[in-house]
C-alpha cells in the first residue's frame, strides 16, 4: 500500500514543460548583423494551474532583454537611463516593445511569434562596452519557433542552447 501511495505521489506531481525557440538574423542598431534568440518555457502539471515563464531576447553577445505579463500584453520594459524611444515610462521603465500575439501565452500554439523592438540604448562616446540590441523597427520582427516537449517528476524545465559570441 506504501508503495502505491508513493507511485501515486510521484505520478502526481509530475509536470510536461514546454520550450518555445526561435532564433533570427538581424542587424543591429548599429547595423551588425547578429543572431537573436527568443525563448519561453510553459510548464503543465498534473494538478495545479499551467505557469509560463517571461519571454526572454537575447543576442549573441549581448544581455537577455525580458517581456514581462503586463495588463496591455507581454512589453519589453527597460530602463529609461540606458534606452531612449517614444513608449510610455512608468517607474523609470521605458515602454520599447511587445509581443504580437492574440490572447496569453498559455494557450499559444503557433510555429511563429512577433516581436517589436522600438527602443535604441543610450551611448556614450567612451563607452568601452556597447549594448547588443535589435534595431528599433516599425514592423515586427518574426521569429520562427521550434517547440521541444518533456515530461518530468521535477519541475525542471529545458534549458535553450546558448547562442556563441564569435566577436
Amino acid at each position: 500500500m506504501k508503495r502505491i501511495l508513493i507511485l501515486f505521489t510521484v505520478i502526481l506531481s509530475g509536470c510536461t514543460h514546454t520550450l518555445y525557440q526561435g532564433q533570427i538574423k538581424k542587424q543591429d542598431y548599429r547595423g551588425i548583423e547578429r543572431e537573436y534568440q527568443l525563448y519561453w518555457t510553459k510548464s503543465e502539471p498534473f494538478i495545479g494551474s499551467t505557469n509560463v515563464s517571461h519571454v526572454v531576447l537575447n543576442a549573441a553577445c549581448g544581455t537577455a532583454k525580458e517581456y514581462t505579463q503586463t495588463d496591455t500584453g507581454h512589453r519589453l520594459r527597460l530602463p529609461t537611463d540606458r534606452f531612449q524611444g517614444s513608449g510610455a515610462v512608468e517607474n523609470n521603465l521605458r515602454d520599447c516593445g511587445k509581443l504580437h500575439i492574440d490572447g496569453r501565452l498559455e494557450e499559444f500554439n503557433d510555429n511563429k511569434i512577433g516581436v517589436s523592438v522600438t527602443c535604441t540604448p543610450i551611448v556614450g562616446d567612451f563607452d568601452a562596452i556597447k549594448p547588443v540590441m535589435l534595431k528599433a523597427s516599425a514592423t515586427p520582427y518574426s521569429f520562427p519557433l521550434q517547440v521541444k516537449t518533456s515530461w518530468s517528476f521535477m519541475s525542471n524545465a529545458p534549458a535553450p542552447v546558448p547562442l556563441p559570441c564569435n566577436n
